[in-house]
C-alpha cells in the first residue's frame, strides 16, 4: 500500500510543501537530515507535518481559564469535598461559582480580597490536591506559544535555583506574575509582543495603586517580571527587537513608613496561642524572626545550656557582610524552646509528623509551598474570629484579632529598639541587616553585653 503524502513534494525545489490556514510552510529534506530524495524522505517529512499541525492548532485553541476564575472554581471544589471540616464555616461553594461565572466580575471579586485571605484558600486546595489535579489538567491541555515560551522562560530560571543562584520563592514570584500577565494580555504571540502591551499593562498596575489595590513595590515587582521575560525573548531570538520604550517603563516604589503592630494586638495573639504556637510569636518578638527563619532554626544554633540562639537570617545566610548574630533567649521563650525542640538531627523545631515547618518544592511545573508557621498562626485567629461571631446576643463578644502579616512582629520589636533612648543603635543588628556604616559596624563587632541588656529590655516592653 502506497504511504500517505501529507505535504507535497516539489521536484524542481526538491523540497516539501503545504499550504494551511492560508500560510504555506515549507521543509527540505537537508533540514530533515534525509536523503534529497522524495522517497526516502516522505516519512520524515509526514512526521514533521505532523508535528507541525499540532503546533498551529495549539496556537489557535481556546486560551485557558484566567487565575481568578480557576482559583474560585477550586476554592468552590474544596469546600463542596470539604463540608465537614469547621474550617468551612459559612463558606458558600455557590458563591464562589457565580464570581467564576464571568471574567469581569472574577478579576473584580480576587482583587477584592484580601492576600492572607488568598493565601489561606491557596494553601487549602494545595494541600487538598485539588490544586495539582486542575492545573495539571491545564498544564496538559492545549497552550498557546505564548505559554509554550513563558514555560521555557520558567524552565531556564528554575535551573538557576538547581545551582542556588535563584530562590524557589523568587522563582514561584516570577511564575505567579507572569501567570497574572499572560492573563492579561491574552492570546498574542510572543513574537509579536511589543510597547503597546507593555504600556498597557503599566497602565493596568498604576490603576491598582491609585484603587490601593496593591503596593507599589508589588507592582514594580510584576513589571520587571514581565521586562525580564521580554529581554529573555530578545536573547532567544523571538523577538526581532525590544521596545525603545522599555527603559523608561518604570514604577516609582513609594518609601513607606515602617508599619508595627499595637502591643495590645501582640499580648492578644499570645493570649489565644498554645505552647508550639506561643513559641513561634515569641521567636519573633526575641529574635527578630520570620516564619523562614522559625522553620529553618537548626539544633547547632541553640546554646541549649546558656539559652541564645546564634545564626545568620535565612534570607541572607549567604551574604559575607551580614552579620551572624547572638540572641539572648527571655526565660519564656526559652522554657517553650526547649519544651518544643524536636528529635530531627538539624530542626530544632518540625510539625507535628517530625517534617520540616517550611518547604518549597516544584510540583508539576508549579511552586508549592508549605508554612506550617504561618498555617496554624492564622488559624488560631480565624477559629477565635469565628467564636465571637457565633456568640449569641447578650454573651460578650471580644474584638476579632484582624490578620496582620507576621513579619510586622519583627517589625514591632526593632521599631521599639530604634525608638529607645538607649538602646537605638541595635536596630538594625536585631534584624540582622548588614552594617550601613562605620558606626554600625562598631556596635555589629562590639555588641556582647550590650545587646544582651538591649534585648532584655525589649523583653520588659511586651512585659517579660
Amino acid at each position: 500500500m502506497a504511504k500517505k503524502n501529507l505535504m507535497g513534494w516539489v521536484s524542481s525545489q526538491k523540497q516539501w510543501q503545504k499550504r494551511y490556514k492560508g500560510k504555506l510552510y515549507r521543509v527540505s529534506p537537508k533540514q530533515l537530515e534525509c536523503e534529497p530524495t522524495k522517497e526516502l524522505s516522505l516519512d520524515a517529512a509526514n512526521d514533521w507535518w505532523e508535528k507541525k499541525k499540532k503546533e498551529l492548532d495549539d496556537d489557535d485553541a481556546p486560551p485557558p481559564p484566567s487565575l481568578p476564575i480557576r482559583r474560585f472554581l477550586q476554592i468552590a471544589e474544596w469546600i463542596e469535598t470539604n463540608q465537614d471540616n469547621p474550617f468551612v464555616g459559612n463558606s458558600n461553594a455557590s458563591l464562589f461559582r457565580r464570581f467564576a461565572a464571568d471574567e469581569e466580575t472574577a478579576k473584580i471579586e480576587w482583587e477584592k480580597m484580601i492576600e492572607a485571605d488568598k493565601a489561606i484558600w491557596i494553601d487549602r486546595i494545595k494541600t487538598s490536591g485539588i490544586f495539582a489535579k486542575t492545573e495539571t489538567v491545564r498544564a496538559t491541555s492545549k497552550t498557546n506559544s505564548l505559554d509554550k515560551a513563558i514555560n521555557k522562560f520558567l524552565g531556564h530560571k528554575h535551573a538557576e535555583t538547581v545551582a542556588d543562584q535563584l530562590s524557589l520563592g523568587r522563582w514561584g514570584l516570577l511564575q505567579s506574575y507572569l501567570d497574572e500577565w499572560k492573563d492579561f494580555v491574552g492570546t498574542v504571540p510572543p513574537a509579536k509582543l511589543g510597547a503597546a502591551h507593555l504600556m498597557d499593562y503599566q497602565s493596568r498596575l498604576l490603576e491598582l495603586i491609585g484603587k490601593k489595590k496593591i503596593a507599589s513595590s508589588t507592582a514594580n515587582g510584576k513589571l520587571s517580571a514581565v521586562k525580564q521575560f521580554y529581554r529573555w525573548l530578545y536573547k532567544t531570538e523571538i523577538l526581532d527587537k525590544l521596545p525603545r520604550i522599555m527603559d523608561d517603563m518604570t514604577i516609582t516604589v513609594k518609601a513607606k513608613k515602617v508599619k508595627t503592630l499595637p502591643l495590645e494586638y501582640i499580648k492578644k495573639l499570645l493570649a489565644i496561642c498554645g505552647d508550639r504556637e506561643k513559641l513561634y510569636v515569641l521567636l519573633m518578638m526575641n529574635c527578630g524572626m520570620t516564619q523562614v527563619d522559625v522553620a529553618d532554626l537548626r539544633q547547632d544554633e541553640v546554646d541549649w545550656t546558656g539559652g541564645a540562639i546564634t545564626r545568620k537570617r535565612s534570607k541572607e545566610k549567604d551574604e559575607d557582610n551580614v552579620p551572624t548574630v547572638r540572641y539572648k533567649l527571655w526565660g519564656e521563650t526559652f522554657s517553650l524552646l526547649k519544651k518544643q525542640r524536636s528529635k530531627h538531627n538539624d530542626w530544632a523545631l518540625t510539625n507535628t509528623e517530625g517534617g520540616k515547618l517550611r518547604t518549597e518544592k516544584i510540583v508539576n511545573g508549579k511552586w508549592h509551598k508549605t508554612d506550617n508557621v504561618g498555617v496554624s498562626l492564622y488559624r488560631l485567629m480565624r477559629t477565635y474570629n469565628e467564636k465571637q461571631d457565633k456568640k449569641k446576643e447578650g454573651e460578650k463578644k471580644e474584638e476579632k484579632i484582624e490578620r496582620q502579616p507576621l513579619k510586622l512582629i519583627r517589625k514591632t520589636s526593632a521599631t521599639l529598639l530604634q525608638n529607645s533612648s538607649d538602646w537605638s543603635q541595635f536596630s538594625m543588628l536585631f534584624l540582622g541587616h548588614s552594617p550601613r556604616g562605620i558606626a554600625e559596624k562598631h556596635y555589629f563587632g562590639s555588641a556582647g553585653k550590650s545587646f544582651d541588656d538591649a534585648i532584655a529590655w525589649l523583653g520588659t516592653q511586651y512585659g517579660f
